[in-house]
C-alpha cells in the first residue's frame, strides 16, 4: 500500500465526508464505481470519507427506474452489474457508517453531445461514461462527477451519522485503524 493510502487509514484527524446511498457507497468503496454524480459542484480536493447513508439499500433502490430514466432493459442490466460487483444481497450492505476513505481529486462537469454523455476535463474531453459506470450514476447534463483516487474500503464500517453535502466527520478517538 502506498504512503498516501496509509495516511488515509490512520483516521485520527477530522476528515471531510460525503454521504452516499447504498448500494452506491459500496460500489465506490470496492472500485466498481469510479465517479459519484452530484447536482452541485464541489470545490474541495483532498482526503474524504465515504459514508453510507442510514437508508437501507432496498429503500434507496425502489425509485431507481424513475430517477435515472431507466427502461426495463437498463434496469435489468443495473441489477445484474450490481450483483456482480457487490456479490451479496443489498440488504446486507452497511448503512449509517463510514465504509471507505479516498482522495477527492476532481469534480467534472457533465454535458451531452450527439446523444453521448461526457465529462469535461481541462484541455481534453473524456468519454468515461460507458458500461457499468453509466448504470451506476445519474449522468444527466449539467451535473457533476466527483473523481476519486486511492479508494480504500475499510475492513469494518465505522458507525457515523451523516449529513447532506460536504461535511466534517470526526473519527472516534479509539478505532481499529488508529495507530
Amino acid at each position: 500500500m502506498n504512503e498516501r493510502k496509509d495516511d488515509l487509514l490512520t483516521l485520527s484527524e477530522p476528515m471531510r465526508a460525503i454521504t452516499v446511498y447504498q448500494p452506491w457507497a459500496t460500489l465506490l468503496a470496492t472500485g466498481a464505481k469510479k465517479f459519484e454524480t452530484r447536482s452541485r459542484k464541489l470545490n474541495y480536493r483532498g482526503p474524504i470519507a465515504i459514508h453510507a447513508a442510514a437508508k437501507p439499500a432496498r429503500t434507496a433502490l425502489r425509485g431507481i427506474k424513475d430517477e435515472l430514466g431507466f427502461d426495463t432493459k437498463d434496469l435489468a442490466k443495473f441489477f445484474e452489474a450490481l450483483q456482480e460487483s457487490i456479490q451479496c444481497d443489498p440488504d446486507e450492505l452497511p448503512h449509517g457508517a463510514i465504509v471507505a476513505v479516498a482522495e477527492l481529486v476532481d469534480c467534472h462537469f457533465i454535458y451531452a453531445s450527439g446523444g453521448s454523455r461526457y465529462i469535461y476535463r481541462p484541455q481534453r474531453v473524456t468519454n468515461y461514461i460507458m458500461g457499468n459506470e453509466w448504470l451506476f450514476g445519474d449522468w444527466h447534463p449539467r451535473r457533476y462527477a466527483l473523481e476519486f483516487a486511492n479508494m480504500t474500503m475499510l475492513p469494518e464500517p465505522i458507525p457515523a451519522k451523516g449529513n447532506q453535502g460536504l461535511w466534517t466527520w470526526m473519527p472516534p478517538k479509539q478505532n481499529a485503524y488508529h495507530n
